[in-house]
């Protein structure tokens, strides 16, 4: 049986390429959120001391209350086909973090990766320390789409609803542009997003957290004077354009018009594989969505950059977990692709007492949210803002 090493390294070393959140990127827009983000290579030897397994891995970690605090592993870490079994892995790996975290940390959250299959039978992870959450951060389900295969066929593989519902756009004088860095557009958007959050009930990010996002990205770098001048704050850590090609993220917002008009737009972070939808937002007008046309132009630009995977990200998982995204199943199934299901976000506890409350507060915070928002989400909406 293998041994899990872990060792720390810079921020910079993440390797990015096929997972965005697990990126430099990524830990400094978290930053912002107050985590702390920490960077690992973890590797797993054999009985003779050969490497079997090495990836990177960020952790997160933010106080919770008093002393205690609590870490976080977003989308992350990858699962070792066969050096160990998965539960025997986190429960090593948690060891072999945790002198590396403050010295009263709670548990340790795992929101694992996709898997590189499409089952719906999710096999539970058991073990001595490991407690799945009965809510997860970030959803259970997604819906992907292969973008090797190119634009024009994956135009094919669109169903009748995301047909009809581009051809009306067009029809309207719907047009999709990608943002041109100044402060006032952004405002622009920024507002048509507020007025979906408030039509759709689902809580908004900052605007200044969206801001940074946006400024961190290569693609603004040209016009990030401009934007500086209108941010207080003045210039991000982050330097993006330093780092090696394959650790790379960047974020782009794409924006629809009717005529002079905004009535929506997308956020969509990318790193060199792949694109992930994060925030969007649209205003019904004479019965057009530009939701439709937005995530076509997505699709495109993505297949122009030669990515090769666009994840849609959120939909409901299996069992009816996250049930209150149902109807975003709709929505993003409708653009083909396929369906990816991971385990439920599951904690590994140091202190047992300490995580009981925390996980009785975050149950009843949980519910409270739920109650503030629709059953069912039936727009599009923005990456989980609880950790």
């Amino acid at each position: 049986m293998g041994r899990v090493v872990v060792s720390p390294i810079s921020i910079e070393r993440l390797n990015a390429a096929d997972n965005p959140f697990q990126s430099a990127f990524w830990a400094y827009v978290k930053q912002y959120s107050q985590w702390n983000a920490s960077a690992f290579t973890v590797q797993i030897l054999n009985d003779s001391d050969e490497v079997e397994y090495d990836e990177t891995l960020l952790v997160l970690s933010r106080r919770a209350a008093l002393s205690y605090h609590i870490a976080y592993i977003p989308f992350g870490p990858v699962i070792p086909k066969h050096s160990l079994p998965v539960a025997q892995f986190l429960r090593e790996l948690s060891k072999a973090l945790q002198s590396y975290l403050p010295r009263y940390t709670i548990s340790i959250r795992y929101d694992l990766p996709w898997p590189d299959h499409d089952h719906d039978q999710i096999e539970p992870i058991l073990g001595r320390s490991l407690h799945s959450c009965r809510e997860s951060v970030q959803p259970e389900g997604t819906a992907c789409i292969d973008l090797k295969q190119g634009y024009e066929q994956i135009r094919l593989s669109y169903r009748e609803r995301a047909v009809r519902n581009i051809r009306k756009a067009f029809s309207k004088g719907v047009v999709v542009v990608e943002w041109d860095g100044r402060e006032k557009t952004f405002e622009e958007w920024y507002e048509v997003y507020r007025q979906t959050a408030k039509r759709d009930g689902f809580d908004t990010r900052e605007s200044a957290y969206i801001r940074r996002m946006l400024i961190q990205s290569d693609f603004a770098a040209a016009k990030r004077e401009t934007i500086r001048k209108n941010t207080k704050r003045g210039t991000d850590k982050l330097q993006n354009s330093a780092l090696p090609a394959d650790n790379k993220v960047e974020c782009r917002l794409y924006l629809a018009y009717i005529g002079k008009q905004m009535v929506g737009g997308n956020i969509v972070m990318e790193s060199r594989c792949k694109a992930v939808y994060l925030f969007g937002s649209s205003l019904r007008i004479d019965g057009v969505s530009c939701s439709y046309v937005l995530q076509d132009y997505t699709i495109q630009k993505a297949c122009e950059r030669n990515l090769s995977v666009y994840d849609l990200y959120g939909i409901s998982g299996p069992g009816n977990r996250g049930s209150h995204l149902e109807g975003l199943r709709l929505f993003k199934r409708s653009f083909g692709g396929y369906v990816r299901y991971r385990h439920p976000s599951i904690d590994f506890v140091y202190k047992f007492l300490p995580w009981i409350v925390y996980s009785r507060l975050e149950i009843l915070r949980y519910r409270a949210k739920r109650r503030r928002q629709p059953k069912r989400i039936t727009q599009q909406y923005a990456v989980s803002s609880d950790l």
